[in-house]
């Protein structure tokens, strides 16, 4: 089983039992909160008022998506 997780640190990460499988980077503040959108792609939000879509197999972002002016929550 596979887990994302986002911090404090900015960073999301895709675990494998207690291996770090990817580091996912791109947000300047903490990370709010993850959604899967599907099997090879999720969104993150953060406190820097960005909505990032990412790749799960490349770690690379897809789209990010801009218009709120402050911390975002799920």
């Amino acid at each position: 089983m596979q887990i994302l997780t986002g911090s404090a640190d900015k960073e999301i990460r895709l675990w494998e039992k207690s291996e770090t499988l990817k580091t996912f980077r791109g947000h300047t503040d903490c990370v709010r909160d993850l959604a899967l959108l599907d099997k090879t792609r999720f969104i993150s939000c953060s406190n820097d008022a960005q909505i990032i879509m990412w790749n799960i197999a490349t770690g690379e972002s897809v789209h990010t998506f801009y218009g709120h002016t402050n911390f975002i929550y799920r």
